[in-house]
């Protein structure tokens, strides 16, 4: 099983995290918010347990995220945001 490197399981942490390894802030707030949009989709729309911040099986988020890109109103949901 690989692990994902985890500091915290915040979304604060994550954007530190990012900010530490060179991204840009705007860059990292806007990644954080589209995991924190991801996981509120999966959770409320889909009814998934879902919170990408306390996952820490790196095969596990490649499988949610999968189910997510493979839903229909996700992918409708998504173009729409953007």
């Amino acid at each position: 099983m690989k692990k994902l490197y985890t500091l915290e399981k915040t979304n604060k942490a994550f954007k530190e995290w990012m900010i530490a390894r060179g991204i840009a802030p705007n860059t990292a707030n806007s990644y954080t918010s589209g995991v924190n949009t991801s996981s509120d989709f999966a959770r409320t729309k889909l009814g998934m347990d879902v919170d990408f911040y306390s996952m820490t099986d790196v095969d596990e988020v490649a499988e949610k995220v999968r189910t997510l890109l493979n839903e229909p109103s996700y992918r409708q949901y998504s173009k729409e945001s953007n």
